[in-house]
């Protein structure tokens, strides 16, 4: 009797997470897609003949394949750095991803980036300045002039539907920023005279914090308190009312982003400033 068709089937374990990826499974050639990358045990695939007075025998033959571990994306090769503002306490560096790669025998094609955020001393001041965690190309904004150091770096990794490749390390490549003006530590206020006394509580903050200041001046003036970011620029100013010598006032402002700032005050001609950290 002459044979008609054709009928496959995959069996185990492994045969049932297969599936057809082209043809079918009454055609003479079929690929078949598993989604496993566990290793063939006693899995098989099976193929008999169909014709008008009923089916063959199966001829069966075992499943070759092997555990694949490493069913990731390869790590990406480079990761190109650019400086692209170079302005005391607010350097910003643009990182680019390689282009996404495409699956080969041993690796799945990648869908996605996933970047963190610089390590180390000098990545310790870093902050988001544009871009995503997930995208191609971030610009990361450091608070520090000094240089990279020896663990300073920024990783990246490919995502797949298979997991995240393993990471690509890169050290920062920031040089030294000389020529900028020095900031006092977080807490020490740059005093005009010896009798003031500048506190922020607590500090580093989310944008809620209480200044109270010791201006020695014993008039109930007004006082303007400004909020100034590391390019200079005023992000916030208020009025507060120096009582017997004491400004003691709280500031809510959630539109403060991470990063560091002078909170700065003058009254009857006379001036002062801290250094603040908002940390959110």
């Amino acid at each position: 009797m002459a044979a008609t068709g054709y009928l496959w089937a995959c069996v185990g374990t492994l045969g049932s997470a297969a599936v057809v990826d082209s043809g079918s499974l009454t055609s003479q050639t079929v690929t078949v897609r598993f989604n496993s990358t566990a290793v063939a045990g006693t899995d098989s695939v099976k193929v008999l003949y169909t014709s008008s007075c009923g089916n063959s025998l199966a001829k069966a033959a075992k499943l070759t394949n092997v555990a694949s571990s490493s069913n990731v994306p390869l790590a990406p090769a480079s990761i190109t750095i650019a400086l692209v503002n170079n302005t005391c306490s607010a350097r910003v560096y643009r990182y680019t991803a390689p282009a996404l790669p495409v699956a080969t025998a041993t690796a799945s094609a990648a869908t996605g980036y996933l970047w963190a955020m610089p390590i180390g001393t000098l990545g310790a001041t870093a902050t988001l300045d544009s871009g995503l965690l997930s995208g191609k190309v971030i610009r990361i904004r450091y608070s520090s002039n000094a240089a990279a150091a020896t663990g300073d770096s920024i990783k990246l990794r490919y995502t797949s539907l298979c997991g995240n490749s393993l990471p690509k390390a890169q050290k920062l490549s920031n040089a030294a920023l000389v020529g900028c003006k020095s900031i006092a530590p977080i807490g020490k206020a740059i005093a005009t005279n010896a009798s003031e006394k500048t506190m922020i509580s607590p500090n580093p903050n989310n944008g809620n914090f209480k200044v109270v200041i010791n201006t020695g001046i014993q008039a109930n003036a007004t006082a303007t308190i400004q909020i100034v970011n590391m390019n200079g620029v005023v992000v916030s100013q208020l009025k507060a009312v120096n009582n017997n010598g004491v400004i003691n006032t709280e500031i809510h402002d959630n539109r403060l982003v991470n990063g560091l700032y002078m909170v700065r005050y003058n009254i009857g001609g006379v001036s002062n400033s801290i250094k603040m950290m908002v940390q959110k």
